[in-house]
């Protein structure tokens, strides 16, 4: 097995899906679809855990790749920081057992009191209605903290910081939820989220 073929197998693998799944949209039930010839069929795509159908064309394969380019510059960024952390923890942290024994705590410290704190800086917005989830709306008004908002409101940066992990993905790519998080809560909280996170991973 060789390493260094297994970004062209991925990449093959994607382009015979993608054309794989166009030509499919193209000649399904027996006939040509040449009025939106761009549009990608739910019947001709793969779904996993979908709520929400939502239509596909093959012209977002171009924010995608912008996209993933942005997200490996993004992901090289960290690994330099990260180095440079590792690097730093080894000659300043390390060889120190009282630096050793802090250095937890006030992580810890610092990131508790961005956490309650930060979120008191964004407003309390009204929680949606949801009215084109149908019956996924409660799950999604669920994952809304109210933190100290009056009833019936939520806090964006509460959210952030307080749902689990996997709420919160959920949250953020959730279908026909638009405007729940500004886009400054949520540049403070990708800063923050990225900051401590890179300093974690060198640290260790």
């Amino acid at each position: 097995w060789d390493v260094h073929l297994t970004g062209r197998i991925f990449f093959c693998c994607t382009v015979t899906v993608v054309t794989s799944d166009w030509l499919n949209s193209l000649f399904r039930d027996s006939s040509f679809h040449w009025d939106r010839p761009f549009d990608l069929h739910p019947t001709a795509m793969v779904y996993f855990k979908e709520l929400v159908p939502v239509p596909s064309s093959i012209l977002a394969l171009f924010p995608a790749l912008l996209m993933g380019l942005i997200g490996g510059l993004t992901g090289t960024v960290f690994t330099w920081c990260s180095l440079k952390v590792a690097r730093f923890h080894a000659q300043r942290i390390r060889p120190s057992t009282r630096r050793m024994l802090l250095e937890p705590c006030v992580l810890v410290l610092i990131f508790c009191s961005l956490q309650f704190w930060v979120p008191f800086l964004w407003p309390c917005l009204p929680v949606p209605d949801f009215a084109e989830l149908d019956k996924y709306a409660e799950q999604e008004k669920k994952r809304l903290v109210e933190w100290t908002c009056p009833a019936g409101q939520y806090s964006p940066m509460a959210t952030l910081f307080y749902g689990t992990p996997e709420e919160v993905v959920v949250t953020l790519f959730s279908h026909k939820t638009p405007h729940l998080f500004p886009y400054s809560c949520l540049g403070v909280y990708l800063a923050t989220y990225s900051a401590f996170a890179c300093y974690s991973a060198g640290a260790c």
